[in-house]
């Protein structure tokens, strides 16, 4: 019976390869034995590194800098400073940002879906600082925007696209968190790096890592919240 099946299937490939303009062996047989019904697998590829090289990041931190539009220029760069998620920056609140010990407070609103708090380093703090003082006084929003009726930015493409035609690559908020991930690969601990950026982990007490007077994290989030 074994044979058989064999025998079958290898009859089938046959078949499959006269059909294939390419020659590609690379099908499914839908039923076994019906050589008529043949359906070509498509093999995913894997995905491409996305993240910033280091011969690339200073070109990119020049191109942003010089941008005029400082609310998206900010966001940007607090996403490359801290690694946070487009949905965490665009929602940014000031009731979440504490600019006095440098860290964030976002609730439960992140993917995981657990309450989020973590240092953002020097840099970051100082940017939000700033952020709040050219902000108007009754906006809650930490980015916004004056052509919403809301006051808050949903935006940014117009700034990322400016600078992605300058450097002649394109790069995303989603590149830039993993600019902000593959800064961070010489730490010993992967849970340090999962901390920073409110990945769900199953195998560490995310308690350990709330606590605000631990130095580890906030030095290690200072250590990353340099532009380089």
């Amino acid at each position: 019976q074994a044979k058989k099946l064999l025998d079958i299937f290898n009859a089938a490939q046959k078949v499959a390869r006269a059909l294939s303009p390419d020659n590609d062996p690379r099908l499914y047989i839908d039923h076994v034995g019906k050589v008529a019904a043949i359906t070509r697998i498509e093999i995913p590829q894997p995905r491409k590194g996305r993240a910033l090289t280091s011969e690339q990041i200073p070109k990119w931190w020049e191109l942003l800098q010089a941008q005029t539009h400082t609310v998206t220029r900010d966001l940007a760069q607090l996403a490359f400073l801290t690694g946070l998620r487009r949905s965490e920056l665009l929602e940014l609140r000031w009731s979440e940002v504490d600019t006095t010990s440098g860290w964030l407070d976002l609730g439960d609103r992140v993917k995981s879906g657990k309450r989020f708090t973590r240092p953002i380093g020097k840099a970051a703090t100082n940017l939000l600082r700033m952020r709040k003082l050219a902000n108007p006084p009754t906006c809650p929003w930490v980015f916004p925007s004056a052509a919403s009726s809301t006051c808050h930015l949903t935006d940014v493409r117009r700034i990322m696209n400016r600078i992605n035609d300058q450097m002649g690559r394109d790069v995303t908020l989603h590149d830039l968190r993993k600019t902000y991930n593959s800064r961070g690969r010489d730490f010993e601990r992967k849970e340090d790096m999962e901390f920073l950026l409110g990945h769900a982990h199953h195998d560490v007490n995310t308690k350990h890592y709330t606590d605000r007077e631990q130095p580890n994290m906030a030095g290690k989030a200072a250590d990353l919240g340099r532009a380089k």
